[in-house]
């Protein structure tokens, strides 16, 4: 009885862990399932110049697409950033470890409109 019951207690343990691990895949947190290839969307903070925000992606050897979405009043202080394809989602993470960036996200597809 003892060795039934330490068996099915070890296997909820092996099932609970393994639930633990599926959830903590960083690769499957917020990243839309479609997006623009060699794009990341980056948000700097407020107090970020153009300027300031242009020498930062070339100090990283990137190229920004479109930093006249940094002036604009519907969606200040973002950027498109281009980035090698298929290494979005590594410049995703990287993007949002630097504090001169709000967050950084894929420049995701949208079929709604």
């Amino acid at each position: 009885m003892y060795k039934k019951f330490h068996a099915m207690k070890q296997s909820k343990f092996i099932l609970l862990l393994l639930l633990l691990l599926i959830g903590c895949d960083q690769s499957a947190l917020n990243f839309p399932e479609e997006f623009v290839p060699g794009e990341v969307a980056v948000k700097f903070i407020e107090s970020v110049k153009k300027s300031e925000a242009k020498a930062f992606i070339e100090d990283l050897d990137l190229d920004p697409v479109d930093l006249s979405k940094l002036d604009n009043e519907k969606h200040p202080n973002w950027t498109l950033i281009g980035v090698p394809e298929g290494k979005e989602k590594f410049w995703v993470k990287r993007f949002n470890n630097y504090s001169i960036v709000e967050v950084a996200e894929l420049n995701g597809i949208d079929h709604t409109h």
